[in-house]
């Protein structure tokens, strides 16, 4: 009996992967359409999670050109609340210190394979609810330059743009869906508390009998 138990709580608490949401471009290449850094210091993508659990993957399609300059290399990536326009407050961090560098060099004209960054190591509330609204986010220490972008991937989803200049959020519609994946796996600890439950349960019904 113990052993069957065992293997359940093992069974139970394995991490199952769910897509929360994908908006990802997978083939094809970058154009000259995509969502540019210039003059924001941070792009933001709305979406609503699919599903609940802790965040263990997000994929991001970023990249930089040959025409990339300046200052502002590294960038951070966090997850935001807000249901309205614009995002609200931030929720965890993705990554610090990503770098513009390490990202796919594309051609002065885009024609270059999709670039997908990816994160694994978090910070912070990772845990998205299903049904509920939140923003990816991702900021630089400062505006610019347009050489750095966001792929364009479909449209339907609200995207804002912060300037660090003025300190102000600035909604862009829903005609720009941004390319993005955020996987999520179990809520740390919740298989275990089922089992449990299960286990006390069963254990009553047997000093009952």
């Amino acid at each position: 009996m113990t052993l069957s138990l065992f293997a359940a709580v093992a069974v139970a608490s394995e991490s199952h992967a769910t897509v929360a949401y994908s908006n990802l471009a997978v083939a094809g290449g970058a154009t000259s359409a995509d969502f540019s850094f210039g003059n924001r210091s941070r792009i933001a993508q709305q979406f609503t999670a699919a599903g609940t659990g802790s965040i263990t993957s997000v994929k991001l399609n970023l990249y930089r050109d040959t025409s990339w300059y300046g200052p502002h290399r590294y960038y951070n990536v966090e997850i935001w609340s807000g249901s309205g326009t614009t995002p609200t407050a931030s929720l965890a961090v993705l990554t610090t210190n990503g770098d513009w560098n390490a990202t796919a060099i594309v051609s002065g004209t885009h024609a270059a394979p999709v670039s997908v960054v990816e994160f694994t190591a978090f910070s912070g509330n990772t845990t998205l609810t299903a049904g509920t609204t939140y923003w990816i986010v991702v900021t630089q220490a400062g505006n610019g330059p347009a050489s750095k972008r966001w792929i364009l991937a479909g449209s339907g989803g609200q995207t804002a743009s912060y300037n660090a200049n003025t300190s102000t959020w600035t909604n862009n519609g829903t005609g720009s869906n941004l390319g993005a994946q955020i996987t999520v796996g179990a809520v740390p600890g919740s298989g275990l508390a089922a089992i449990g439950l299960a286990g006390l349960a069963a254990a009553d019904g047997r000093r009952r009998r």
